[in-house]
């Protein structure tokens, strides 16, 4: 019988597949930790325009599995650009929960960890537009505000006539302003004349030509039927008296019905003229 030899345990089937089993399962063990390490991740990063905002959905944190760190790729940002609008737009911020960890759809695990870049505003966006809208002129509105009413103007007095006195003799032409009869007249009736002569002075005219003279009638036995009285010389509006004065008219003698019969009369004529003669002097005070 030949004498067998030792041989390694390498040298057999058994023991080889042994030894390429253990093998196996080291290195995959080896794998598997530089997998949790992260060496193996090889995954572009995800980075969002600022004008791209991704909704994000949170979702509960397995603490089953660890998470695998990310390692980036340095970001790389290009320059601003400019603003198309005056105002800028607000960035968005998503609420994510404290324990949960954010999850995008269709997209890789290993990319959600990775940090949203930063979005840059430009610094001519970011301020305000001013206002450009024009003011108004303050002087353009005053202008068309409705201007107060103009005061009115006073009214200036009349202008005052001198006083003058007319001296005793004085005579006043007179004409008398409607038909006076002792037939139809009462005693005590007045009536009115106009100067029909200016009555100057020194001091130059003083009753010119028209102001109004007022007599009172007195009825008188026959033949003269009739007399008159001058009262007073209206001027300015006011009746100013005379104290002492003689007229003179030519009368109409008239018959005329009462109640007792037949009567006879004397009448002055419309325009009749009446001679007044002052018998003392007549002050004209200023109106």
């Amino acid at each position: 019988m030949p004498e067998q030899r030792n041989q390694g345990w390498w040298h057999t089937v058994p023991g080889l597949l042994t030894a390429a089993a253990a093998f196996v399962g080291a290195l995959s063990g080896l794998l598997a930790g530089l997998n949790q390490m992260g060496l193996f991740d090889r995954s572009p990063d995800v980075v969002q325009s600022p004008q791209t905002t991704a909704s994000i959905s949170p979702a509960e944190h397995d603490t089953s599995a660890p998470r695998p760190r990310a390692i980036l790729p340095p970001e790389q940002t290009s320059g601003p650009e400019p603003a198309r609008t005056p105002a800028p737009r607000p960035p968005v911020k998503s609420e994510i929960r404290p324990g949960a960890a954010p999850s995008l759809e269709g997209t890789n695990p290993s990319a959600a960890t990775a940090p949203l870049p930063a979005t840059s505003v430009p610094a001519d966006a970011a301020s305000p537009t001013p206002d450009t809208t024009p003011v108004a002129d303050t002087a353009a509105v005053a202008d068309s505000a409705p201007s107060p009413p103009a005061p009115a103007a006073p009214v200036e007095p009349a202008p005052d006539v001198p006083t003058a006195v007319l001296p005793s003799g004085t005579v006043l032409e007179l004409a008398a302003g409607t038909r006076i009869c002792s037939t139809t007249s009462a005693d005590g009736d007045r009536f009115n004349a106009s100067l029909v002569v200016p009555i100057a002075t020194e001091n130059g005219v003083v009753l010119p030509v028209g102001t109004i003279a007022v007599l009172e009638v007195r009825r008188a036995r026959a033949p003269t039927f009739l007399n008159v009285r001058l009262d007073s010389i209206v001027r300015g509006g006011t009746a100013v008296r005379i104290r002492k004065a003689e007229t003179r008219f030519r009368r109409e003698l008239v018959a005329g019905a009462e109640d007792n019969g037949a009567a006879v009369g004397a009448c002055i004529p419309a325009g009749g003229r009446i001679t007044a003669t002052l018998r003392a002097p007549f002050r004209l005070g200023a109106r």
